[in-house]
């Protein structure tokens, strides 16, 4: 893989580290140890349908188990944590972030989101949900952000995922990241994901 993209991983997945800490935090690369996970990081590059080692700490091994016809799948980013329990990795336990390469070069304002989208994933997968407390405005902004999502994904969106990201949405306000919730979470979904989309029903923190 060329430096350059080398480089744009490293530096997604320090963003990624960043807001770890800022949103939830949580030391992502601690959290992973503390479970005895490694912590990976693939890119999904759609062109040429192989995933691609952004860190350069994946054993060969693994890596020859992730590149096994038929275990390619191109989309805009995921976080496996515990991917050793869907497919072998030569005897690794593994938490793997993925984003596709088409997305390394971009600015930290419009990645931000996208990347806490998938760190909701983490935290709810890894069982930290409980040590975040929502707000009726999360409860609500959750069960739009979910009525709005493709049917074909809501599987792998729980509600409490969904309150996770409006939870994050409100913080990432209160922390003038972005102008609204809406613009948070219009950043963080993309739009052919969110066919049902109702900008109209999410409710903004209140200005005191």
């Amino acid at each position: 893989m060329a430096t350059i993209e080398l480089d744009h991983g490293r530096r997604v997945f320090e963003l990624l580290c960043k807001l770890s800490v800022e949103i939830f935090a949580l030391d992502l690369p601690t959290a992973s140890a503390g479970r005895n996970h490694e912590l990976w990081a693939l890119g999904i590059d759609g062109r040429r349908k192989v995933f691609r080692d952004l860190l350069g700490n994946i054993q060969p091994a693994a890596m020859a188990e992730l590149s096994k016809p038929g275990r390619f799948f191109d989309r805009a980013a995921g976080f496996k944590v515990s991917a050793q329990q869907e497919l072998p990795l030569a005897g690794k336990n593994a938490d793997i972030f993925l984003i596709n390469v088409d997305h390394l070069q971009k600015s930290e304002a419009i990645l931000a989101p996208l990347l806490i989208h998938e760190l909701c994933h983490y935290v709810e997968d890894s069982g930290l949900a409980s040590n975040y407390q929502f707000q009726p405005e999360d409860e609500a902004n959750a069960l739009v952000i979910l009525e709005g999502y493709v049917e074909g994904a809501k599987k792998w969106h729980s509600l409490t995922w969904a309150k996770l990201l409006a939870w994050a949405a409100r913080l990432s306000v209160s922390k003038n990241a972005v102008a609204s919730v809406r613009q948070f979470l219009e950043l963080a979904i993309l739009s052919h994901d969110r066919p049902g989309w109702r900008p109209n029903r999410i409710q903004e923190p209140k200005i005191t």
